[in-house]
């Protein structure tokens, strides 16, 4: 490790499969693996092939990219470009947007286990998420930008990222208007917006805040545990 080394890609065993020639490989996520180069980023699959070239700019101050494949797709934030993409696991641009579009910040989330995901748009101070539906090589809207919060809702000023493999179908945290619910994959609230704050579902529970309590919900919204 560090500046001025070459690194490839092995096996545990300690096959190689690509020999050292990247300025950086980071670790492999959902059967893909981020390379650095030249100072852009790309990423190859397990066997070692290409499958999108250094052509994107992921700089945040080192060469780990903050972006990694999900469930086939990756959602990524072109610094060169000022533009987010998503692209699919052949390194096919799906939907773009510029970063900045008529004085609108735009941003991706991540991309869940069905195939939906988080656009983001600012827009006078005010932030909204709308969520996303990829389909037979097409992106579009399933709600309107109406979330003001969304992905793994922690407290109202934080947000909280974990391993897309590990999610189910359970109902996905989102926020509006200042409370904290949960909505299905189809942007319908299943667990009415009454929190101050919840996390996502994790072996069939999730945590939530309300009122200064901590409780438990079930996949239906029922309090199976309250703090006293």
């Amino acid at each position: 490790f560090g500046w001025g080394e070459v690194f490839g890609l092995a096996r545990p065993d300690g096959t190689v499969i690509v020999e050292p020639c990247y300025d950086y490989v980071f670790e492999a996520r959902d059967g893909m693996v981020c390379f650095y180069q030249d100072g852009l980023n790309g990423w190859m699959d397990l066997s070692g092939a290409v499958k999108v070239p250094p052509v994107y700019d992921l700089f945040s101050g080192g060469p780990l990219p903050q972006a990694y494949y999900e469930n086939g797709y990756l959602v990524i934030q072109d610094e060169d470009a000022r533009r987010c993409v998503l692209l699919d696991r052949e390194g096919r641009e799906l939907y773009s947007v510029p970063e900045e579009e008529n004085g609108i910040v735009r941003d991706f989330g991540w991309v869940y286990g069905n195939q939906r995901f988080w656009l983001c748009i600012t827009e006078k101070g005010k932030t909204r998420y709308q969520l996303m539906k990829i389909g037979d090589g097409r992106v579009e809207p399933v709600t309107e930008p109406v979330f003001d919060r969304a992905e793994y809702v922690c407290s109202p000023d934080s947000v909280f990222w974990m391993n897309e493999t590990e999610l189910s179908d359970e109902p996905m945290p989102a926020g509006m208007d200042g409370k904290c619910g949960f909505i299905d994959r189809d942007g319908n609230a299943v667990i009415p917006f009454a929190y101050d704050a919840v996390m996502y579902f994790y072996h069939g529970l999730a945590l939530a805040e309300k009122d200064g309590k901590l409780l438990y919900l079930d996949a239906s919204g029922n309090t199976v545990w309250q703090e006293k």
